[in-house]
């Protein structure tokens, strides 16, 4: 981690430890030793636990603004704007494959961390950054209303975070790596046909 300060180290670890434990099972020991400080000097950076959740949360919504959010609004045309929504996201979850279980697990704990948290500082953001980009392009050159574009967003959010979530899931069915680059490659182009094309029978 050369590089990183120690609060992102942190944040870095807790990621790896959450999604491979789960929020419930991580400690704050197991934390701390990550970066090799003691326990109490956690506390030098955070308040809590949770409050190192709800950090993690915010960060890596900072980064999806960027490497997705901020990059759909270059495109002018609709349909492109959902093409580049899906092909991102699909990139941006590749990267942080570990996200979409924690954030599954947050929409079902209580505490520091509740679901008005996770809501408030991710879902909400990123729906209304995304839903205001498609919605200036989308209801003008399609004549779409404003709640197909609204299901069309949680879908589009639904079909790429989903297959991350149940990805080991997938790896044990069929024996391959799901999180291959050539199993990404197949995702990109099986949402983008079904986006656009429907589910197609041969």
């Amino acid at each position: 981690m050369a590089g990183v300060d120690r609060r992102e180290q942190i944040l870095l670890v807790a990621e790896a430890l959450f999604s491979e434990k789960g929020f419930k099972g991580s400690t704050l020991r197991e934390i701390a030793e990550g970066v090799n400080i003691k326990t109490p000097g956690l506390y030098n950076y955070f308040k809590s636990k949770g409050d190192i959740y709800n950090s993690l949360i915010v960060y890596r919504f900072n980064q999806l603004k960027t490497a997705v959010l901020d990059r759909i609004k270059e495109a002018s045309e609709f349909k492109e704007q959902v093409r580049m929504l899906a092909l991102l996201l699909i990139d941006f979850w590749a990267d942080h494959p570990g996200l979409p279980r924690i954030l599954a697990e947050g929409m079902m704990l209580e505490g520091e961390h509740t679901v008005d948290e996770l809501i408030s500082n991710f879902w909400v953001p990123v729906f209304n950054e995304v839903a205001g980009t498609l919605e200036e392009s989308g209801t003008e050159q399609n004549g779409l209303q404003k709640h197909d574009i609204h299901l069309l967003v949680f879908n589009v959010f639904g079909m790429t975070s989903f297959y991350f979530f149940a990805g080991q899931v997938y790896s044990m069915l069929t024996g391959e790596d799901g999180f291959s680059p050539d199993n990404i490659e197949r995702l990109k182009k099986t949402v983008i046909g079904t986006l656009f094309n429907g589910i197609a029978f041969s």
